[in-house]
């Protein structure tokens, strides 16, 4: 069974920052990795759902952490539907973005 990826509004700009911030910083061949691995990352949780770790007080929240970024997200079982949440670095605190 593949589970559909359903993105946030925060989650696509998030993503969309991170490119556009590690672009500038990074040499285009690097940032172009990073990028793919977590666009890999998050296309690779349409079969494995659950691979990701549980999220410390966030009893519904999983996440994955790839090339120091962590891929928050949330997996419903019934719709069959893995909804990204956000994608921070890992060094972000989490709960002021995780409001709900």
């Amino acid at each position: 069974m593949a589970f559909r990826i359903r993105w946030t509004e925060s989650a696509a700009s998030d993503f969309e920052s991170i490119a556009r911030k590690i672009e500038s910083e990074a040499d285009f061949t690097q940032s172009c990795q990073t990028v793919r691995k977590i666009h890999e990352s998050v296309e690779g949780l349409r079969v494995h759902p659950y691979i990701g770790e549980a999220l410390q007080g966030y009893s519904e929240l999983r996440r994955r952490l790839v090339e120091g970024f962590r891929i928050v997200y949330q997996v419903f079982e019934k719709d069959e539907v893995v909804e990204i949440t956000r994608i921070l670095h890992q060094k972000q605190d989490l709960s002021p973005h995780l409001e709900f």
